[in-house]
């Protein structure tokens, strides 16, 4: 008696709204598992947009540094630069 009116009793689970087999529960199912799927892309990309923001700005920095030994750059234009990349 499991598949007639007992234990899986579409009209007692889905309270009676079935459009061609999908019903209430189905669309619920889909849009959380969208929900989910677009949380983690969000989390992965801000993480690595971080990681990548630190990245750059570290070799910029040692850019600055070599350019600065080197001669190229004035201590005046160094520090300018040096500070700007510090709060950015």
């Amino acid at each position: 008696m499991m598949f007639g009116r007992g234990f899986y009793d579409r009209r007692r689970f889905f309270m009676d709204r079935d459009f061609y087999g999908i019903t209430l529960w189905h669309v619920l199912i889909v849009i959380g598992v969208i929900l989910l799927i677009l949380s983690v892309v969000v989390l992965l990309t801000r993480k690595s947009g971080q990681k990548e923001t630190k990245d750059t700005n570290e070799n910029l920095k040692r850019i600055l540094d070599e350019r600065y030994v080197r001669g190229e750059i004035s201590e005046e234009e160094y520090k300018t630069k040096k500070k700007f990349l510090d709060e950015n």
